[in-house]
């Protein structure tokens, strides 16, 4: 896995660090590629991670990961730490980078 810058990941590391996060309907957005994204909502009711990627023709695709472990226990499958959020969100985007810009390349 490819080392994450720590000012990279702020506030979404740990579930004591996003509860300094306003609730919002729209995700907090930390880039770890070029067009890849993983982004964290804390709801109302449930907190949930998210992955976006950005498509050849400019669109993103965006999905929901699973809940964040804020109050339960992460357990892999529906309810993610942040590391097991990013594992994820890199598999699911490696899944399409068919569709997607290349993340080596620069403007």
């Amino acid at each position: 896995m490819a080392k994450i810058r720590a000012d990279a990941k702020y506030n979404f590391v740990s579930p004591e660090r996003r509860t300094a996060l306003v609730g919002k309907d729209f995700p907090s957005w930390w880039i770890f590629a070029r067009g890849r994204s993983l982004g964290y909502v804390k709801g109302l009711t449930v907190a949930s991670w998210f992955v976006r990627l950005r498509l050849k023709e400019g669109r993103y695709r965006q999905v929901r990961l699973g809940e964040a472990d804020d109050v339960i226990l992460a357990d892999g499958g529906s309810i993610l730490s942040f590391d097991q959020a990013y594992k994820k969100g890199r598999e699911w985007c490696e899944q399409r980078s068919g569709e997607a810009i290349p993340k080596h390349l620069n403007h």
